[in-house]
């Protein structure tokens, strides 16, 4: 996909980078020439069903902030619980977005 992180891009973010956690899920960002995501969903967090369509919604709700913001930046969220109980990852998104302007 144009829009995921590479392996070293990945690795790179995930050591340079600010670190925000909000509503149980953790966002590592940092700026970068062009807007990517990645993810850290394990198995343990939910079944493939779950996870996909974890991904999918929060690549979508990244999409429509990274069109927002005059910087780009590339991101990598982990989530802290199970999917099942997360709930407003719209919210959250919109949080993190309030949180990256005023950094």
């Amino acid at each position: 996909m144009k829009r995921s992180l590479s392996s070293t891009q990945f690795k790179s973010v995930l050591n340079n980078s600010t670190i925000k956690t909000i509503n149980n899920l953790q966002f590592y960002y940092r700026a970068s020439s062009e807007p990517k995501i990645g993810f850290i969903v394990g198995k343990k967090l939910g079944s493939s069903v779950e996870r996909n369509q974890f991904k999918r919604k929060c690549r979508n709700l990244f999409l429509g902030m990274s069109n927002n913001l005059n910087e780009c930046f590339s991101l990598i969220v982990w989530p802290k619980i199970p999917l099942c109980d997360i709930v407003g990852v719209a919210n959250t998104f919109s949080l993190l977005n309030k949180k990256v302007r005023n950094d």
